[in-house]
């Protein structure tokens, strides 16, 4: 059976790259195309240097600013795809506060990115000591936090980590579960719609994500102090339970009923086919963070 699963996902894996490049793309250069990804030298993507040193960010808003810093991590959400350097969560929230904002965000990253960074004592390098953290959430970083995939974009390492009683730790990428099985990004996409099709949604992703969450908490507070103030911006919501958890454990969860507005409605998406939150959704959610968190 393992065998038959393996062979399965090797020929649906292969019919997804070919789909993505069949366009004016002879088969025979399909084959040895994909025969080349597979074979080639991945350990220069094993080392992760760029979610720490990426020239990729948005420019630090209020760098000379005397007050505390904020830092944000998330994915294309908080990066501000589709945005121009005006319209981003960090320069309204910038603006907004005068306060030193540092967006650790990039697209198709995670929570586990975000974990990373915290871990690292390189960040520390690069980053002063802050006072908030700003997380922002979408439902798309469950599938990313419980599925190894590989390049989503072709700066973006995503991590696999695996949670022991001393903590997590980062998966060494092999042979199967990064060139032949988790490929691509649409590979983990495929993984996630069958899961929640046949699974009926099980809380455990959630939890996991909740685990991410409190480990990166535990690292902030043991370089920033005790008093860090670490925020989660819910663009969607957690299960009940989850969101009591993360209470619990001292997060402040800023939601929709908060910033109260339909994430549905094309005002505050980037268009009709792109859910990223456009700038009136910025212009909306940065004086409701600023009152929560007492900026």
């Amino acid at each position: 059976n393992i065998i038959f699963i393996i062979l399965l996902l090797f020929f649906v894996n292969f019919y997804i790259f070919y789909c993505e490049n069949k366009a004016g793309s002879p088969f025979k250069d399909i084959v040895n195309d994909y025969i080349s990804f597979l074979k080639r030298d991945i350990s220069y993507e094993d080392t992760y240097n760029s979610i720490i040193t990426s020239d990729n960010f948005r420019e630090v808003e209020n760098p000379n600013s005397d007050k505390s810093p904020i830092l944000i991590f998330g994915c294309s959400f908080a990066y501000g795809q589709g945005l121009n350097d005006n319209e981003t969560l960090s320069y309204k929230l910038g603006k907004y506060t005068q306060r030193p904002i540092y967006n650790r965000a990039q697209s198709g990253w995670g929570v586990q990115h975000m974990l990373f960074q915290l871990i690292n004592d390189d960040f520390y390098k690069i980053v002063p000591k802050s006072e908030y953290i700003i997380y922002v959430y979408f439902n798309g970083h469950l599938s990313r936090v419980i599925t190894p995939i590989t390049l989503s974009y072709p700066s973006c390492y995503s991590i696999f980590y695996k949670k022991t009683k001393n903590g997590f730790f980062p998966k060494k990428r092999t042979f199967f579960s990064d060139k032949l099985i988790f490929h691509h990004y649409l590979r983990n996409h495929l993984d996630w719609s069958l899961l929640n099709k046949y699974n009926n949604y099980n809380i455990w992703q959630e939890k996991r994500l909740a685990d991410y969450l409190i480990e990166s908490k535990k690292y902030a507070e043991k370089n920033f102090g005790s008093n860090i103030k670490f925020a989660i911006l819910c663009y969607h919501d957690f299960n009940e339970e989850v969101e009591s958890i993360l209470k619990e454990n001292g997060f402040i969860l800023i939601t929709k009923e908060d910033f109260k507005i339909d994430i549905e409605d094309i005002q505050y998406k980037i268009s009709e086919t792109d859910e990223h939150p456009s700038s009136k959704a910025w212009d909306i959610i940065v004086p409701v963070i600023a009152d929560k968190l007492n900026l």
